[in-house]
Parts: C-alpha cells; sequence; structure tokens
C-alpha cells in the first residue's frame, strides 16, 4: 500500500508533477489546514483528460489540459459531502450558491454546516436531492437572490424540466429576507 502523503491546500495539490504510478495525497484543507475542504485524493493516471471539477477531480497545474490523469478525491458513499468542497464560505457574505448547487449536481445531496450559507439565486432540486442542515436556526439559507429590481422570495425551486419527487430539505433555516410580523 502506498504511503500517504500530505499537501496543504488544494493550490499545492494542483502543483504536485504527476506521478508516473498511483499515489494518494491527505489534503489538509480546500483554502487552508483545517477547513471542512480537507480530503483524501488518489492519484488516477488515465482519468479522462478534459474533466476538473475544482473539488472531487483535480487537474495538476503542470499538465495540458488534453493530457489525461486526475487526482480523485475519495468519498465515503454513506459520509456527508460539503459545500464547502465546492468553495462555499458559509460566512454569510459569500455567494455559496455556485458551490451548493455543484455539490447537489455531482453528489444528489449536500450537509450544510451551523452557518450561514448566502444565495443569490435559488437551489434547484431534483428528483433524490437531499439539503441537509444541522438543525433550526443552526444552518442556515439567507436568500438574497433579485431579478432586477425585485426582489425573489424563492430560496429553493425544482428543476423547469423535472419533477423533484423524493427530494429532502430538512434541519436548517431558510432565510428569505422578509418579516411576517
Amino acid at each position: 500500500m502506498a504511503t500517504i502523503q500530505q499537501v496543504e491546500t488544494l493550490i499545492a495539490l494542483r502543483q504536485i508533477t504527476p506521478p508516473s504510478a498511483d499515489e494518494v495525497r491527505f489534503m489538509k484543507g480546500r483554502g487552508a489546514a483545517g477547513d471542512v475542504g480537507a480530503g483524501i485524493f488518489e492519484w488516477d493516471q488515465n482519468y479522462p483528460a478534459e474533466l476538473d471539477d475544482g473539488a472531487t477531480i483535480i487537474k495538476p497545474d503542470t499538465t495540458s489540459s488534453s493530457s489525461s490523469g486526475r487526482w480523485i478525491r475519495q468519498v465515503d458513499v454513506r459520509g456527508p459531502v460539503h459545500a464547502e468542497w465546492f468553495g462555499a464560505k458559509g460566512d454569510g457574505t459569500n455567494d455559496d450558491g455556485p458551490a451548493i448547487q455543484d455539490c447537489l449536481t455531482t453528489f444528489k445531496r449536500v450537509t450544510l454546516l451551523a452557518k450561514t450559507y448566502r444565495i443569490t439565486a435559488p437551489i434547484e432540486l431534483k428528483s433524490g436531492y437531499v439539503v441537509e442542515g444541522q438543525g433550526l436556526d443552526q444552518s442556515t439559507i439567507k436568500n438574497q437572490a433579485s431579478a432586477g429590481a425585485v426582489t425573489t422570495y424563492s430560496a429553493i425551486k425544482t428543476s423547469d424540466t423535472e419533477s423533484a419527487n423524493n427530494a429532502v430539505v430538512r434541519g436548517l433555516t431558510i432565510d428569505c429576507g422578509f418579516d411576517l410580523t
């Protein structure tokens, strides 16, 4: 079995010269060591050249986009998948919508931590998608979507072309920016 070497961040993982054989690296964090983006990546020298999602499939900077081989995140199929893997901050300021949507598109599920996730467009749910937080008033989706001068109060929507049977949203607060009192 290969020794697992450590790298600090996604940037450091991208800077590794592609190995000639399978290797495994533990990335300590996506943006900084210790953040939720940490994970184990295995080199697959036969992985198709065109793919790199910045979260689960990583192309080294030292290879051309047409070269095969990618770092592949090893995912526990029963464990949580975090929007932070795709760049979400959960700081209530940055737009986390694209990261949440990318996580759902890739895994059909996302686990939101006890943070505030700001979105500027509704999250689209499809059949079987699961959005799970840490509890009411713990995990919050703060909707700041707008269409021109009109505020959009829908934080979560279903696909225009597919049904959303068995989609689940639980354990979170959705703040659409208006007070009913």
